[in-house]
Parts: structure tokens; C-alpha cells; sequence
């Protein structure tokens, strides 16, 4: 199943100066959501209440989605995915890690506030007890000179055969009775990020 996680972390790094500053995630200005594809044609956006990351001073970002906390607007179906296809008591987050290079880390500390820019991060999602690349295609915005925005410039794909969700994704049909449910899941986010002061 493509969830995503992913997530979605995007170790986007900016300096105040020569120097790369340390970013943290702020929560309440974040979001990821998914997209689950059932019975082939109906589609049903959930997302995640929980997320946390970082990029610390060496270029590398951190994005962990913390599973438990998905919410898909119906409490017995939020139970379902904790317990039988994410299985949180033994897999409780999905991680995504992402390294800088200088010239990306250039790229993005000369950006003027209220400018952008695109670019592709290759990283790697750690889920349900597997580790796989993983890119994203992400708009990169300074709002502030202090704040960071990363945004999915198009859905990240998650396949469930990579991370050993089918046969989760088969029981969660099974137990609602649908013919089938997609195993890639689009993802998509809003990731916003604060300097802190050295």
C-alpha cells in the first residue's frame, strides 16, 4: 500500500548564515494526508494528527509520523488500520530521512523571503519493519526568516508489497466486505519548519 508518509520530514535546511542552523517541525502548521482507493473507483482522503521532525546542522532531516494517531473519521476504522495493518504495538511510526547536499543547501539559504523553488529529495521511509527509497517532488517556500515551508509539488507513492502491508490491506477488505482495496496509496503534506536560534 502507498502511504506516505510520507511522510512525509523533508530535511529542507536554511542558514541565517555561513553556517546550516538546526530546523524543528511546528506540529499545528503541518499536515499529511493519504489517499486509501476502494471497490477500484471510491476514494477516501485520511490523514495523521500526530507528526514531529527536524533537520539538524549537518543537512540531515527527519520526518516521524506517529501511527496511532491516524484518523480517518471513523473511530472503528482508525482502530482497524492501528491494529491490523499498521500494527503500532510493534511498528509505532513511519520515518523518513533525508541528507542535503551543499549545492541544495545553497540553493534553498538564497532564497528571499515569500520566493520558491522546486526540487526532488531522495530519501529513505522506514514503515512497518522495511526500509525503502523514497522520493519526492516538493515545492520549497521561505515564509519568514526564520520559517521554512515544504510542500508536495505532486502525490508520493508508498507501495504495500514493499513494506509488507498487503496482507494487512487484504484483511482490512476482508473485514469490510470490499472486493478490493488499492495497495499503492498517494500521499501528500505541508511541512513547516522553524530556525532555531544557535
Amino acid at each position: 500500500m502507498k502511504f506516505v508518509l510520507t511522510s512525509l520530514t523533508l530535511g529542507l535546511i536554511l542558514t541565517c548564515s555561513s553556517a546550516l542552523a538546526e530546523w524543528k517541525l511546528v506540529p499545528d502548521k503541518s499536515h499529511l494526508s493519504f489517499v486509501s482507493i476502494k471497490k477500484e473507483h471510491v476514494a477516501e482522503a485520511h490523514t495523521f494528527k500526530s507528526l514531529q521532525g527536524s533537520v539538524d546542522d549537518a543537512g540531515v532531516g527527519k520526518v516521524t509520523v506517529d501511527l496511532a494517531s491516524v484518523d480517518t473519521s471513523i473511530e472503528s476504522r482508525d482502530k482497524l488500520l492501528r491494529d491490523t495493518l499498521f500494527e503500532v504495538k510493534e511498528f509505532p511510526a513511519a520515518v523518513y530521512t533525508v541528507g542535503m547536499d551543499e549545492t541544495t543547501v545553497a540553493s534553498i539559504s538564497a532564497l528571499p523571503p515569500g520566493e520558491q523553488l522546486t526540487m526532488v529529495l531522495e530519501g529513505e521511509l522506514s514503515l512497518h519493519g522495511a526500509k525503502h527509497p523514497l522520493s519526492a517532488d516538493v515545492i520549497v517556500t521561505k515564509s519568514g526568516v526564520d520559517r521554512l515551508q515544504v510542500a508536495s509539488a505532486r502525490p508520493v507513492f508508498v507501495e504495500a508489497e514493499k513494506f509488507d502491508l498487503v496482507q494487512g490491506i487484504n484483511k482490512l477488505a476482508e473485514i469490510a466486505g470490499l472486493s478490493s482495496i488499492s495497495y499503492a496509496v498517494p500521499v501528500s503534506f505541508v511541512l513547516t519548519f522553524n530556525v532555531l536560534t544557535p
